[in-house]
């Protein structure tokens, strides 16, 4: 994570090369950690829950020596986390309190996964050719499958803009897309 915000900030860069003189500076996880995070600076991290549990643990012990580092006064380092909601209890359990939580659920994006999907099918060349009682089939299954994923859709558009037949477009309607099978 260091590496990619010194890509990105020049003065977090500087920071970065005055605080580890040594690879003794960053020795270990915690090291480095402390090393290279004692400054101000947004970190969003995504996947968190994909995450080996024993890697994601290690983590949220990072962060909570980071709290504890920081308790009396504020963190110059905001830190959002994205994932599945599981990892609030997780976290929780690392913290000793629940964190501050913004939770995204199928009721409150598909309105806009609705939008993507009729975006897309009429600058899909091949969807957009089919009947509009056809599209409409295909935006409700999609609509009404997706559970508030995105990437879900995505992969199914894909996959769907590479089918000509309406038998074929409606087998793989039903079908995970290719990217999730065996996933």
């Amino acid at each position: 994570m260091a590496y990619q915000v010194a890509q990105n900030d020049q003065i977090y860069e500087e920071y970065v090369a005055s605080s580890c003189q040594s690879s003794e500076d960053i020795t270990t996880i915690s090291s480095a950690w402390r090393a290279l995070v004692d400054s101000s600076a947004y970190l969003v991290v995504d996947g968190v829950d994909k995450a080996f549990d024993s890697d994601r643990q290690d983590f949220f012990e990072l962060l909570s020596d980071l709290k504890q580092t920081t308790s009396g006064g504020k963190s110059r380092l905001q830190i959002v986390l994205v994932g599945q909601p599981q990892i609030s209890d997780e976290l929780a359990v690392a913290l000793g309190e629940y964190p501050r939580t913004i939770s995204v659920d199928r009721y409150k994006n598909n309105q806009d996964i609705a939008r993507y999907v009729d975006n897309s099918i009429k600058k899909s060349p091949i969807l957009s050719r089919t009947a509009k009682s056809f599209r409409d089939e295909i935006s409700r299954t999609l609509v009404g499958n997706a559970e508030g994923m995105f990437m879900w859709v995505n992969l199914m558009l894909r996959e769907l803009s590479t089918k000509n037949r309406p038998s074929s477009i409606r087998d793989t309607l039903h079908k995970a897309p290719k990217g999730l099978r065996n996933a």
